[in-house]
């Protein structure tokens, strides 16, 4: 008569194998939830960091005429909107400063860049008190949160300059 049992060679290699297929299938687990993690991260900072980028993108395209840019380079933009508000934008440290308050904490990059009616980009924009070239404006920012940074650029059209 045989014996039907498993030798115990037959057992360590059943453990073995056993024990590669959980480790891969951890390492896949794993490996979701950092990105997972990393995709949330980036959301937080865009919910959070949205509205005053927004209101920023807003106030640019409400500039009040073509004499109204008062300062227009990659690091700073200040005009006149049509309420009659003069508006400056920059960066100062790591904020993004509306008027010397800040609206942004967090920033590492902010950059400005100027185009005319033909998308052309200007390198020395006119501004006041001549007629201003700009017609559209784009704007990168960089915000950094939770080790993650996210980079969003707008391109924005001057509604009352012409």
């Amino acid at each position: 008569m045989k014996n039907r049992g498993f030798t115990l060679v037959e057992y360590i290699l059943v453990i073995a194998l056993s024990g590669i297929i959980f480790v891969s299938l951890a390492q896949a687990v794993i490996i979701t939830i950092r990105s997972f993690d990393i995709a949330l991260a980036g959301t937080e900072i865009i919910g959070k960091y949205d509205t005053a980028y927004a209101r920023m993108m807003r106030e640019i395209r409400h500039v009040k005429n073509v004499s109204s840019l008062v300062t227009a380079n990659s690091n700073e933009i200040r005009f006149i909107d049509v309420d009659n508000n003069d508006i400056d934008y920059r960066m100062s440290g790591n904020q993004l400063l509306r008027n010397s308050t800040a609206a942004i904490d967090g920033v590492t990059a902010l950059t400005f860049e100027y185009y005319d009616r033909n998308s052309a980009a200007i390198a020395t924009p006119i501004v006041s008190p001549s007629s201003t070239n700009v017609r559209m404006v784009a704007v990168t920012i960089t915000v950094a949160a939770s080790n993650q940074s996210v980079t969003v650029q707008s391109l924005t059209k001057l509604r009352n300059v012409r």
